[in-house]
């Protein structure tokens, strides 16, 4: 299912952010008619209730048909596969794994179970386990490409771009429509600094569907790394005309103005960012920072403070506060901020705290 870039002592809050869609979370589902098998019709029955229910999202009620088939007959690999299903519908992936571990098993090519177990381990932040589930249910013949998507997912989240981005080409070449899996794809290419990628990238997922404020604000991030300001703003702000409440689009647009020197704009965005959220603690050190920007040390230093009271572990936050009180010529302060900067485990305070003491 978010990252901060420090520069210089003034922190931007940034989040880059993959997007999933959930529906396609969801394993697929067996719904093919059973035949009735005499001497085992008991077994039969259960697992075909269980299919309705599960058809109808009654999972409690699809679990318990399920379990019946399975009292009946251990061995009936579908009935153990479905009631995985079931249990992850319900978010019970502990119970799902252990579930499909059986299944697999039963049926070493299995490869629905595969990738079921590969979105249970997902769900469960298993990430190693779940990119290894992917991988063994494509090798066994899964061929819609939710399989490399989803790895491509679990790669990012394990700060494997290169992998990440080798999945999502895949998912790609056989899904060329998809504006998640280029939305992606210019996430992971932003991540690798590949800016012009990025943005080649996200104008491909706006062109399939251009009413989603995430990909312009997206496209401006990626825009404002190649040092266009200019069209990071534009996008920045067709994301906010979209939705006015976006705080992220807001927050990113001011960081844009603070690059091209629209000091006041930025202000004015910073302050929507926490008009939006009053405990946004990211939003007020980015107002300290613009007014250190200004040489405004005093409503700087109040923003930090601001920062801090609404995040007493924020690092940078101190390490900003740190700064604006030498500015002030109170070096003492600045000393003592920068000490619990890196007692919270702000490195770049060292070297400022080193400077003054010896």
């Amino acid at each position: 299912m978010k990252w901060i870039l420090l520069i210089f002592m003034l922190i931007f809050s940034a989040s880059l952010s993959a997007q999933i869609n959930a529906d396609r979370m969801q394993p697929p589902i067996d719904t093919a008619s059973t035949l009735i098998i005499a001497g085992n019709q008991e077994a039969e029955i259960a697992y075909n209730n269980g299919v309705q229910f599960l058809n109808s999202n009654k999972f409690e009620e699809a679990i318990k048909a399920f379990d019946e088939a399975l009292s009946r007959n251990a061995q009936f690999v579908q009935a153990r596969q479905n009631k995985a299903i079931a249990l992850s519908s319900l978010g019970k992936y502990n119970e799902a794994v252990t579930e499909l571990k059986k299944v697999i098993a039963l049926a070493p090519t299995n490869n629905r179970a595969y990738y079921a177990l590969g979105v249970a381990n997902y769900q469960l932040n298993e990430l190693e386990e779940a990119t290894q589930n992917f991988s063994d249910a494509i090798k066994q013949g899964y061929t819609d490409y939710t399989a490399h998507y989803l790895s491509g997912q679990a790669s990012f989240r394990l700060g494997d771009y290169i992998g990440a981005l080798a999945s999502f080409n895949l998912a790609l070449n056989m899904n060329a429509t998809s504006w998640e899996i280029l939305n992606d794809c210019g996430s992971t290419n932003r991540m690798l600094e590949k800016y012009n990628d990025a943005v080649a990238d996200y104008k491909k997922a706006i062109a399939l569907n251009d009413k989603l404020p995430l990909l312009y604000n997206n496209l401006g991030s990626a825009l404002r790394k190649k040092g266009d300001f200019a069209g990071a703003i534009a996008n920045h702000t067709i994301a906010i005309q979209l939705d006015p409440q976006n705080l992220s689009a807001y927050n990113n647009r001011g960081s844009a103005y603070i690059d091209d020197k629209q000091f006041n704009k930025a202000i004015d965005d910073f302050l929507k960012v926490v008009a939006l959220k009053p405990d946004y603690a990211f939003g007020y050190n980015n107002l300290g920072a613009t007014y250190m920007k200004m040489k405004d040390f005093d409503k700087a230093q109040e923003y930090f403070e601001k920062a801090i009271k609404m995040k007493p572990d924020y690092a940078e936050a101190y390490a900003n506060l740190g700064s604006v009180k030498e500015m002030k010529h109170d070096i003492e302060g600045a000393v003592n901020a920068w000490l619990i900067a890196a007692d919270l485990g702000y490195s770049g305070a060292t070297q400022f705290i080193n400077y003054y003491k010896n």
